[in-house]
C-alpha cells in the first residue's frame, strides 16, 4: 500500500512464469487491500482474478473466474464492510 505521505507501507509479487496482470485495487473500511486483475493459471485461457491482503500485506483469499475463453477483471469498487 501507499501512505498518503506517498511511502511503500508494503509490497507483494503474485503469480508464476506465464501472464499475470494487476489492473486496479481498491481499500476497504478495515484497511484491506484488494487487487484485481488477469492470470492465466493452467497455460490455456486467462481468467479474472481478484486477490484480498490485510494491511500488513498478507493474502487472504484470492477469487478466479473464467471459462474456455480469456477473462479479465479491469476494476475494482470502492468496497465497504
Amino acid at each position: 500500500t501507499i501512505t498518503e505521505l506517498s511511502t511503500v507501507d508494503w509490497y507483494v509479487t503474485y503469480g508464476g512464469e506465464d501472464l499475470d496482470q494487476g489492473w486496479d485495487c481498491a481499500v476497504d473500511s478495515n484497511n484491506n487491500s484488494y487487487l484485481i486483475g488477469t492470470t492465466r493459471l493452467d497455460g490455456g485461457a486467462t481468467n479474472a482474478t481478484l486477490l484480498k491482503y490485510d494491511i500488513n500485506g498478507s493474502l487472504i483469499w484470492e477469487r478466479h473466474w473464467g471459462g474456455a475463453n480469456n477473462d479479465i477483471g479491469k476494476e475494482c469498487g470502492s468496497v465497504g464492510v
